[in-house]
């Protein structure tokens, strides 16, 4: 039996899903599996086998957390690195680059063993509302993570536009490429209506809110339509910048902001009960939420980015959007019972088609373990 090693340095979100998703999936072709993640996670998951635990946390303040932070954490890393080479795996999967990832990463190097580094997002910096600190601590990130990849076997791209634009923007790498058609990754909890929600349908926003997510354009759709019949709902944390909060208050009573972190329970049941998922991106490479809709059956409405667009059939499983006329015009489409339940077909025929995780990722292992 095949041995893999699976990665993580997140705590929280959707590559934790990602995580047990591509565990299960694993193991059911049958590889052996052992995950290394970080402590705080372990609560989280449903599988307990084969973790190896690190701490990311050190209880004191001030420099003094910081310094035994970092000495807990390098010694911490020392011990993954002897225990993972003792498995001998026949892989190390990296299913992320945030910085516990990415150092761990740069000690496993030293094993020999054959690395695949997953890039979620390979298409360069977004616009964002973070604060200059997290901006000086990604760059930090940036510039490891470009470490890594030049010393990892393969490279995991999650869409055909990341595969190509990462082509592009490192070309030395451009031989370590794989491509591999991202599936939807779901919690196996019970789902939970969120308090702030009043009714069962409505057109969701969901994730992060960040600048270059777009949501100035959807505010100021949803102002110009005549009397929507179904609300939006905006589910995620972060900071509306100061032209979508000015917007947004124009249409308060049409839209129900959740500003906050969205529990898994939460995130079920909102897709469960969506019309429509809406991303009205500026810019994106691929999508994590395209997939999650449409195994639920839920038409998307997207701009006319290509990191989007390749996952949509115009009309049929979602409607792609130039202007805000675009996005009325979609929406008040959705409004027909008829032409809802026919696309949602056609969501879930397109999730069945391209994005099954099984044959997606024996197509992957078989490019680089055979």
């Amino acid at each position: 039996m095949k041995k893999i090693v699976l990665v993580t340095g997140n705590t929280k979100g959707g590559i934790i899903q990602f995580l047990e998703t591509l565990e299960s999936v694993l193991s059911e072709i049958g590889f052996e599996i052992t995950v290394v993640a970080p402590a705080e996670i372990e609560k989280k998951l449903q599988s307990k086998k084969n973790y190896i635990y690190y701490q990311t946390i050190v209880e004191s303040s001030g420099f003094t957390r910081k310094i035994n932070s970092f000495l807990s954490k390098k010694k911490a890393f020392v011990e993954i690195t002897k225990r993972v080479n003792t498995l001998k795996p026949d892989l190390i999967w990296l299913i992320d680059n945030p910085i516990n990832t990415v150092v761990i990463g740069l000690k496993l190097v030293s094993t020999k063993i054959p690395m695949l580094l997953t890039l979620h997002d390979a298409g360069g910096n977004h616009p964002t509302n973070q604060t200059i600190y997290q901006q000086l601590r990604n760059h930090y990130t940036d510039f490891l993570s470009d470490k890594l990849e030049h010393k990892v076997n393969y490279i995991l791209l999650l869409s055909k536009i990341s595969y190509e634009k990462y082509g592009l923007l490192k070309p030395k790498n451009t031989e370590k490429r794989v491509y591999f058609c991202l599936g939807a990754h779901v919690p196996n909890v019970n789902e939970l209506k969120p308090d702030e929600i009043t009714e069962n349908q409505f057109h969701l926003f969901f994730g992060r809110i960040d600048k270059y997510k777009g949501l100035e354009t959807l505010f100021r759709a949803f102002s110009e339509a005549d009397n929507p019949k179904y609300k939006l709902v905006v589910a995620g944390s972060g900071e509306l910048t100061k032209k979508e909060a000015e917007v947004y208050k124009l249409i308060k009573k049409d839209v129900t902001l959740i500003n906050r972190y969205i529990r898994d329970e939460e995130m079920l049941w909102l897709f469960h009960h969506a019309r429509s998922v809406v991303l009205p991106y500026i810019e994106a490479t691929q999508s994590g939420v395209i997939p999650i809709a449409y195994k639920f059956g839920v038409p998307v409405i997207v701009s006319n980015v290509d990191g989007l667009t390749q996952f949509v059939e115009d009309e049929k499983t979602g409607f792609v959007c130039e202007s805000e006329i675009d996005y009325i015009t979609a929406l008040k489409k959705l409004e027909n019972d008829n032409t809802r339940s026919a696309m949602s077909e056609a969501a879930i025929e397109y999730h069945l088609s391209n994005m099954d995780w099984k044959k997606n990722i024996l197509s992957v292992l078989d490019a680089i373990l055979n």
